[in-house]
């Protein structure tokens, strides 16, 4: 019974007030994991106290790394490597003549993350002066339009063929020359 527990496919945080609790609690998944799934749990968990800032205001503890986010008490930032990775695909971005659909799809997950987290001074400072992000939006949007027009043609290319040779089947005489030289069955 911990006070709060996340999980993200094989990663786990587990949340509450006392270590032993905690403790046992591990213990308890690793026999779970071991007898019911025939799995094993990795040693390298930890348990440790979270980040708080005192009465004085001095900060105690350490943040939770997770999921590419680093949590503090007061504050969500991204890892550090996720935040250089941003960074280098703007700048890369910004180097290039004409950037690919690709990487605007990129560029605008890593927007995602930022928007999530409290990263905004740093992406002011090194992502909005290499990219922009409306351009990003608008080379996407056009590719998903024109991507949907042609998905339309083949599907109504596709109706026309179905209905002719429908069409063919019923009546065998009544079909017109154009018709039987520009759709050939296969």
């Amino acid at each position: 019974d911990a006070k709060y527990y996340y999980r993200y496919v094989d990663d786990m945080v587990i949340h509450d007030n006392n270590k032993r609790k905690l403790h046992s609690i591990c213990d308890a998944i690793r026999v779970y994991l071991k007898i019911e799934l025939h799995l094993e749990m990795k040693n390298n968990y930890q348990v440790f106290r979270f980040d708080y800032i005192d009465k004085n205001g001095k900060r105690h503890g350490r943040d939770l790394d997770f999921l590419g986010y680093r949590f503090y008490s007061d504050r969500t930032v991204l890892r550090k490597s996720v935040m250089l990775k941003a960074t280098r695909k703007a700048i890369r971005i910004s180097k290039k003549s004409k950037f690919t659909v690709y990487d605007a799809r990129q560029m605008l997950a890593y927007m995602s993350k930022v928007d999530n987290s409290d990263t905004y001074g740093t992406y002011l400072t090194w992502i909005k002066p290499c990219v922009k992000i409306k351009r990003c939006k608008r080379k996407i949007s056009a590719f998903d339009r024109k991507k949907l027009s042609q998905n339309t043609i083949i599907e109504l290319t596709d109706k026309i063929i179905k209905f002719y040779r429908d069409y063919k089947l019923k009546s065998e005489d009544n079909v017109t020359p154009y018709l039987t030289n520009t759709f050939k069955d296969k």
